[in-house]
């Protein structure tokens, strides 16, 4: 019985067994079976429907841009680039590996580009079943090799998309900014619905400010293909494809960009290695020109930069990428003199003819010894003529009656120290120091009172950008008004028509400098008289016909050469152009910058150019500062 007992024990025990097995098996497959249906069932149907389905993305135009006067300086032009699909059906079916087809196509158009193609297929598998752009701007040659060779090149196709156009090169390059291919980071940020893989963004400038409104929005069609990735007719028997999406174009947009007269301003700025000049209209705030030089050719970007292209330009020693007008500060020198004198005139520090001590050349303050850029001295100069002439020994004495506080308060009103909001990414703002600013540096009270001397003439540690000059001479012009720059007019629908309308436009400023009328008179006519005066450190930017109000600068340069500047604004009775300009490592403001301003005001004013030797006739005798 024993034995019997134990036999059916074992027999049991064994279909125990069996059923455990059995059960484990089913419990996979079934396991499997979820895993493959439901946890991934959504991405392995959409495989199986990509294999008779394929979705093509409808390329945007994106939006012009026009210059004030609708000539066009950036449009499209037609382009046809390499795309590859990865998921393509011999590629899931292993038929045909990824890595092979990269290869001939890079063996076939002789380019050796394939660790590069490689990096951009994985990094397309980040968005799942979308082609990926290998090249774009492809010549006729590269586009007959590929369709000669179509049947050895599953996944390869080539599409006909836009590329970004700007006809006139660099000109206006800071100003216009450029375009490039997203990237990852930005595809996965913005989502499908704004980029695809191989879409391009604006950067900087306009491109990069208004890119919301250039883009426009791409479509999407979904076609059935056949095994060879060809297009076929829809059948009845299959369910309907989604409908297709048409893209939208982006906006035209309308710059405040006036082309001529930059041109003018990149042309008389021709001779110089390095430097910037910025033009606004006082009325209004419109930026009509901007030169940061050396510039930039877009079309580089639109084209794609090869690694060595990226780096010769990034580092360059000049920065060619860096937009001057925005992003570099430089010491403004004596054209700072002109908001000592506000501050002295509104502080009662000074009268219109006020006289302070004789200028020899130098001017003994303790211990220290601070020159007048004129080492004979100026005598005994008045108020007005002062700023005619420069007198660093007047202004030394004006600063010390005032205060570093009281003279970083009208910087302030003036929005020296601040960002002007201009529509162009990056700008950086300006900085004036203050009492609590030199206690933090070098402790409290640990520093002479002499800073005070160097800021009364611009020196020291004050920095501004070209367009804060520029602003800052715009509210001496207008009355007081500080306007904020814009660089955009208006927008309009693709491939809409625009002709010039009257200038300026009617807008609010955002803020009122705060200063007497009697301040505003007096400053503008000891600017004029700078331009016009017999002694005037701009009489180089004088033309004939025109009242000009002007203010010379040379800002020492620890890295070289001076810095030249000039500041100022025409007709001074009724001003419609105000600008300011750096030409870095150029000597002096009277004989280097103001020769440029009158080049720009001759072009503004439609006024004839003359011979550079006429230009330059007197410089032999003129003393600037």
């Amino acid at each position: 019985m024993r034995q019997r007992s134990s036999h059916l024990n074992s027999k049991q025990t064994k279909a125990l067994v069996l059923k455990v097995v059995a059960f484990a098996l089913l419990a996979v497959v079934v396991g499997r079976l979820f895993y493959f249906q439901v946890w991934h069932g959504r991405a392995y149907a959409e495989q199986a429907k990509h294999n008779r389905v394929r979705l093509e993305i409808l390329s945007r135009i994106r939006g012009r841009l026009l210059d004030r006067n609708g000539q066009v300086v950036a449009e499209n032009i037609p382009s046809y680039c390499l795309s590859f699909d990865p998921y393509e059906k011999q590629f899931v079916s292993k038929d045909v590996e990824v890595d092979e087809v990269l290869v001939r196509i890079s063996e076939l158009l002789g380019l050796e580009r394939l660790e590069e193609w490689r990096a951009l297929v994985e990094r397309g598998k980040e968005v799942p079943f979308r082609p990926v752009r290998l090249m774009c701007n492809l010549d006729i040659t590269q586009i007959s090799i590929i369709k000669e060779n179509r049947a050895r090149l599953p996944g390869v196709r080539i599409e006909a998309r836009p590329r970004r156009h700007y006809p006139n090169g660099e000109l206006a390059c800071h100003f216009l900014g450029y375009v490039s291919e997203v990237t990852g980071t930005e595809l996965k940020a913005s989502g499908e619905d704004v980029y695809q893989p191989g879409d391009t963004a604006g950067r900087t400038g306009v491109e990069g400010g208004k890119e919301e409104a250039l883009r426009g929005r791409n479509g999407k069609e979904y076609v059935e293909v056949d095994a060879c990735g060809r297009k076929v007719q829809p059948t009845p028997d299959r369910p309907p494809l989604p409908p297709k999406e048409q893209p939208a174009a982006g906006k035209d947009v309308v710059l405040t960009l006036d082309l001529g007269l930059q041109r003018a301003a990149e042309a008389a700025l021709e001779a110089y290695q390095s430097g910037a000049v910025v033009i606004v209209d006082p009325r209004d705030g419109a930026v009509l020109a901007v030169v940061s030089k050396p510039g930039f050719d877009p079309n580089q970007f639109s084209v794609g930069l090869s690694p060595e292209e990226w780096n010769q330009l990034n580092s360059h020693p000049l920065h060619p990428l860096l937009n001057r007008v925005t992003q570099a500060l430089y010491p403004p020198g004596s054209t700072l003199k002109v908001l000592t004198a506000a501050a002295g005139l509104e502080e009662n520090a000074t009268a219109h003819e006020g006289h302070f001590e004789s200028c020899t050349g130098s001017y003994r303050f303790g211990r220290r010894v601070f020159r007048c850029w004129r080492e004979q001295g100026h005598g005994r100069v008045s108020f007005n003529k002062a700023l005619e002439v420069s007198c660093d020994v007047y202004f030394y004495q004006l600063g010390l009656r005032l205060s570093i506080d009281k003279l970083a308060g009208y910087a302030r009103r003036f929005g020296l120290d601040e960002r002007t909001g201009i529509g162009i990414s990056g700008e950086k703002a300006g900085f004036y120091p203050t009492t609590d600013w030199y206690d933090r540096q070098y402790g409290s009270r640990k520093w002479g009172k002499g800073v005070l001397l160097n800021l009364a003439i611009g020196q020291g540690e004050i920095l501004t950008t070209p367009i804060e000059l520029a602003t800052f001479c715009a509210a001496i012009a207008n009355g007081g008004y500080l306007y904020e720059p814009y660089v955009v007019r208006r927008e309009l629908s693709y491939g809409s028509q625009w002709s010039a309308e009257a200038r300026p436009l009617r807008r609010k400023a955002r803020a009122f400098v705060g200063l007497s009328e009697s301040t505003f008179a007096a400053l503008r006519r000891a600017m004029e008289d700078a331009v016009s005066g017999i002694q005037g450190t701009g009489r180089l930017a004088a033309i004939p016909g025109i009242r000009v109000a002007g203010k010379t600068g040379t800002a020492q340069n620890p890295h070289g050469e001076d810095h030249a500047l000039f500041v100022g604004f025409a007709p001074a009775e009724a001003p419609e152009i105000a600008f300011a300009i750096v030409v870095e490592n150029a000597g002096h403001g009277g004989s280097v910058a103001a020769p440029v301003a009158g080049r720009l005001l001759r072009a503004f004013f439609h006024l004839p150019e003359i011979a550079h030797a006429d230009t330059t006739q007197s410089e032999g005798s003129l003393e600037t500062e």
